[in-house]
């Protein structure tokens, strides 16, 4: 059922046929999924973020916003990694971590993708005081 929201929501967008479940998986293991919510919040897109992990309404992020927390170069590289071009980005990152939360929780794909980037304590010391 997700992956038919996913599905009309890639076509409300004119993104096509993106599967956003299976580019959550692949982001997911790859760590980059992990490596960008940390430079998100990081960038003052904390409660940008919190909202796309909640289960709540997600807000909106512009391409400008996501250029200035991530840098263009990891603009690019994450837009690749989902086959779109950049100014779809912000159209398709939300979708992207919502299917790597259940429930306001983030999925185990995110939480092993973030000790690279946080030490031993991972995506939970991350986001811990997001949900306080």
């Amino acid at each position: 059922m997700l992956n038919d929201i996913l599905g009309a929501l890639g076509s409300k967008l004119d993104l096509g046929n993106l599967d956003l479940a299976g580019l959550a998986q692949q982001l997911g293991g790859q760590g980059l999924i992990g490596d960008v919510l940390g430079q998100l919040q990081q960038g003052g897109l904390a409660e940008v973020v919190q909202s796309w992990v909640s289960n709540g309404a997600n807000l909106p992020v512009s391409l400008e916003q996501l250029q200035s927390a991530l840098g263009p170069d990891m603009v690019n590289q994450l837009a690749g990694s989902l086959g779109i071009d950049p100014a779809q980005l912000g159209d398709v990152l939300p979708g992207v971590v919502d299917q790597l939360s259940q429930g306001g929780q983030l999925t185990q794909a995110i939480a092993e993708a973030a000790p690279n980037l946080l030490g031993q304590e991972g995506i939970g010391k991350l986001l811990g005081g997001l949900f306080r």
